[in-house]
C-alpha cells in the first residue's frame, strides 16, 4: 500500500481516518505543493519527501470544468463535485468550478493524516492559488502574471513567518504594505518594481535580503548605508544582497569616504564571501572592506557598477582588531 491508497482510505470513514493518523508517518519530512499549468489547465500537485531523500509525487488535481459527470466525493464532511482516477500513479483529481476549495480540503486532509512531524512549502508556478489552512514555512511563486499585492499581504497575514520567501519571474501588481508579513520572512528573495523597493528596503525585518535586477542609484544605496550605520533599517540583517542596474555610477572613492569605508589590515585574512546570485554575479567573493555600525559592530561591504554586498558579523571593530581575526 502507498501514500495514494492511504489517502483514498482515509475517504471510507472517519475511523479510518484516525487510525491513519495514529501511524505518524515520521519517515515524510517535507510536504511540498506546486501549482503549474498542465495539459494547459491549470494544475496542483503535492509531493512527499522522506529521510532518505525520496520525492514522491503522491496527488495531482486538475480544474476542468465540464465534461465527464461529477461524482460527489465527501473529505472531512464536505461534500466536492469532483471525479478520480484512482488507478493513476500519482492519484489524479479532476475538480470543477469549486478548484480552490476542492485543493483547500485536500490539503488540509494531508495535512491531518500525514503532516504531524513534516515541514511545509509552497511553490506557485504559472498561477497564484492562496491555500492558508496549513502551516507553510517556505513559498516560492514563478508566476507569469502580475501578483495582486494585496493578494500576497493576505496570503501571508495568515500563514506562519516564513523561513524563505522567493518572487522570481512574477511582478507584484499594487503596493506591498509596510507592515506585511511577507516582510517578515527570514530570508527574502525578491524581483520589485521601484514603488516595492522602498518598501522592501524600509520595512524588512528579516536577516537575509537579495534583491535581483533592482534599478537604484548609489546616492540611493549610500543613504541606505547611513540608514543601517544608526539602526533605522535593517536591525535583523546579516546578510544583504543588491544585484541590478546602477544609475549614474560614480566614483566609488567618494562613496567610500563618505561612509567611512575601512581596509582591513593586511594581518587579517579577508572575508571570502558566497553569492546567492550566482548565476548573475560572481560565485565567490572576496571582500576586504568594511563597515562600522554606530554600535561598533563590523559589516564587510562590496561594491560595483552591478552589485552591492553587506555582510554584517556578530563582532565588533574592537573583538576584530584586538584578535586579529575575522573567526569568531
Amino acid at each position: 500500500m502507498n501514500y495514494r491508497d492511504v489517502f483514498l482510505l482515509s475517504l471510507c470513514s472517519k475511523v479510518s481516518v484516525k487510525l491513519i493518523q495514529s501511524v505518524a508517518w515520521r519517515e515524510i519530512t517535507k510536504i511540498s505543493y506546486h501549482s503549474c499549468i498542465d495539459l494547459d489547465r491549470k494544475c496542483w500537485f503535492i509531493r512527499f519527501t522522506c529521510k532518505e531523500g525520496t520525492i514522491i509525487e503522491v496527488i495531482r488535481t486538475y480544474l476542468c470544468e465540464g465534461g465527464s459527470k461529477a461524482v460527489q466525493i465527501s473529505i472531512s464532511d464536505k461534500n466536492l463535485g469532483s471525479r478520480i482516477l484512482s488507478n493513476r500513479r500519482p492519484l489524479v483529481l479532476f475538480s470543477g468550478k469549486n478548484h480552490s476549495e476542492s485543493i483547500a480540503v485536500i490539503l488540509n486532509q494531508i495535512d491531518v493524516l500525514f503532516g504531524r512531524n513534516a515541514q511545509y512549502t509552497f511553490t506557485h508556478n504559472a498561477y497564484f492559488l492562496s491555500c492558508t489552512n496549513v502551516p507553510i514555512v517556505q513559498s516560492s511563486f514563478y508566476c507569469c502574471d502580475p501578483i495582486d499585492a494585496n493578494d500576497l499581504d493576505n496570503h501571508f497575514e495568515l500563514i506562519p513567518i516564513q523561513d524563505f520567501v522567493q518572487l522570481s519571474g512574477s511582478t507584484i501588481k499594487g503596493q506591498i504594505r509596510f507592515d506585511s508579513k511577507l516582510l517578515k520572512a527570514k530570508k527574502l528573495h525578491i524581483y520589485v518594481p521601484e514603488k516595492t523597493r522602498k518598501v522592501v528596503i524600509r520595512y524588512f525585518e528579516g536577516q537575509k535580503l537579495f534583491l535581483f535586477y533592482v534599478h537604484i542609484t548609489y546616492d540611493q544605496v549610500r543613504r541606505v548605508m547611513k540608514a543601517w550605520k544608526k539602526n533605522k533599517v535593517f536591525r535583523n540583517l546579516d546578510t544583504l544582497e543588491l544585484n541590478g542596474f546602477f544609475h549614474e555610477f560614480s566614483s566609488v572613492d567618494d562613496f567610500q569616504e563618505e561612509l567611512n569605508v575601512k581596509q582591513i589590515p593586511e594581518q587579517i585574512a579577508p572575508q571570502v564571501f558566497k553569492s546567492t546570485m550566482a548565476a548573475i554575479a560572481p560565485a565567490q567573493l572576496i571582500i576586504s572592506k568594511y563597515i562600522v555600525k554606530d554600535d561598533g559592530t563590523v559589516a564587510f561591504l562590496y561594491i560595483s557598477d552591478r552589485s552591492v554586498v553587506l555582510s554584517v558579523k556578530k563582532f565588533t571593530e574592537e573583538e576584530m582588531l584586538e584578535r586579529n581575526s575575522i573567526d569568531f
